[in-house]
């Protein structure tokens, strides 16, 4: 407590008896405080007692200020993204153990993110290595959060193509990559365009989806500055086009063979898994929350169970333990009667009704980033309808006001009519397999199957069902049509494609069930 009042010697100079001369300027300040704070000062200030006036040409007067600011404050001294610069600047020319420490404390705090690009920038000396390495380490650690401030794009060219080196990028999210390069190019293009294409080069595109690298080109018009890069993108794009119909051709003829129903009219918390191979039904878990005339999409071991008319809560699914969390994030809408797909890990909700009335609105729900995006509205408002993905484009067929049916490609970003289905239904059971879909049932069409031909975009039938069904769920293999279910129904009823005809199956649903939702496994 006997030097409670030291901090306030520093604004008023009682005992300023020297003067520090800057190539910008001069100021006094105290021999004492600062040869008891460093070596460096130590070293000048006493080699002569009865000089009072000393050259500093090697500082601004600007740092300096900030670094005597800190000496007097201590403890109390608040750090800024300026200051951090300043301090750098000072460092280089004392050396100072104590400043030293203060700067790793400083940097490794968490409220410091904000500043580790400022400190990365402005460490890139040989006399400030130290803290220069130890911030890409930290920069790696705190990697999402620096891009969201967008940390990087004002970074100079040195520091830039040394942080974007292949080995510091390996392991991180490849389209975050290719954002962070274009902003820093477009942050000053007239001087940074030339490296555009080296810098892209280093992205890894076995880890970039052929839709983000159009999407990406279709955004960014400055690539067509740049011819070399212009070329060297659209053969990465055309390579993957390539890859894709290989790929889409092998997973196409995959046989499902299992479907698990969640919830439904009449069991609406309840999660039934059919097994065609096994020749089995079970309950194999129970919803938080109950739904029926909803939606469930499967991203990796996890099953998205959609809200409906009634509860906007989003269910998260796990198949491997069977158990459930409620979202934080619900839907945009209490909607019902809608369809979903899953395209590059994106949930899209497709029509439906809300209010009673049918609508056209088109979202999607990214899990990863907890948040709804909209996207291209559909030609036609519909719902009762439900809908499927085929090698990347997305079909939408059914709907109890209209037959049209409709076609959406994520890589031009539109809505299109098809063939319109010949006869109208709602609530029906689709399915698809290879290059075909097929709707079983439904309101106003319970015993027909219409089977649509995607090569040739024409319509045919298939006998009709067994057991007229509205509201039913279907899986398609290479084999056979199942369809599950109905409204007041738990029978279970299979199309042999060998001899076109239907039968109804040994095993039958827990209850009579219908407008649950669906996946395929």
């Amino acid at each position: 407590m006997i030097y409670q009042y030291f901090p306030n010697l520093f604004g008023t100079r009682l005992f300023n008896d020297a003067e520090l001369v800057f190539n910008d300027g001069s100021m006094k300040v105290s021999r004492m405080i600062l040869a008891g704070h460093s070596k460096y000062f130590f070293d000048l200030l006493t080699k002569d007692a009865t000089k009072t006036k000393f050259d500093i040409k090697s500082l601004k007067i600007a740092d300096f200020k900030v670094y005597y600011e800190y000496v007097h404050s201590g403890d109390d001294f608040k750090i800024d993204g300026d200051k951090i610069v300043a301090l750098l600047q000072v460092q280089i020319e004392l050396n100072s153990p104590d400043i030293r420490i203060k700067l790793i404390e400083w940097i490794k705090k968490k409220d410091f993110v904000i500043y580790q690009g400022i400190f990365y920038e402005n460490s890139n000396r040989s006399e400030l290595e130290e803290y220069h390495n130890l911030t890409e380490q930290l920069i790696t650690a705190n990697f999402k959060a620096l891009c969201e401030i967008k940390a990087f794009d004002s970074f100079s060219r040195d520091n830039f193509l040394r942080l974007m080196r292949k080995d510091f990028i390996k392991n991180k999210d490849q389209v975050i990559i290719l954002d962070i390069i274009t902003r820093w190019v477009e942050y000053d293009l007239n001087n940074r365009k030339s490296d555009w294409l080296d810098l892209v080069l280093q992205i890894d595109y076995t880890k970039v989806e052929r839709i983000t690298l159009e999407e990406y080109v279709e955004k960014n018009k400055n690539i067509y500055l740049i011819p070399d890069l212009m070329e060297f993108l659209f053969s990465k794009i055309c390579a993957k086009k390539n890859e894709k119909i290989v790929v889409s051709s092998i997973v196409s003829k995959n046989s499902y063979s299992k479907m698990i129903l969640f919830g439904g009219s009449n069991s609406r918390q309840s999660v039934v898994e059919i097994d065609t191979k096994q020749n089995s039904v079970k309950r194999i878990g129970d919803l938080s929350i109950g739904k029926w005339c909803h939606c469930s999409e499967k991203i990796g071991s996890d099953v998205f169970v959609l809200g409906d008319g009634v509860n906007k809560k989003i269910e998260k699914y796990n198949l491997e333990s069977n158990k459930s969390e409620i979202l934080s994030l619900e839907m945009t809408r209490n909607k019902d009667f809608y369809s979903s797909v899953v395209h590059s890990n994106r949930i899209y909700v497709i029509g439906g009704r809300l209010n009673g009335d049918p609508i056209d609105t088109v979202e999607y729900f990214e899990p990863e980033k907890m948040k709804w995006t909209d996207a291209p509205k559909l030609l036609k408002h519909v719902g009762f309808h439900d809908s499927v993905i085929v090698d990347k484009i997305i079909y939408a067929v059914g709907g109890y006001n209209s037959n049209k049916f409709q076609r959406f490609d994520p890589r031009e970003g539109k809505w299109s009519f098809l063939a319109d289905i010949p006869t109208r239904t709602f609530d029906t059971a689709l399915s698809v397999f290879e290059h075909t879909i097929t709707c079983s049932g439904g309101e106003y069409a319970k015993s027909l199957c219409q089977v649509y031909d995607i090569r040739n975009n024409k319509w045919d039938k298939l006998a009709n069902l067994t057991i007229p069904v509205s509201g039913a769920r279907s899986i398609e293999n290479e084999t056979s049509i199942i369809v599950a279910g109905g409204h007041n129904i738990d029978q279970i009823q299979s199309y042999n494609k060998d001899n076109k005809t239907w039968s109804i199956m040994d095993i039958k649903l827990p209850h009579a069930n219908c407008s649950s939702s669906k996946i395929w496994l």
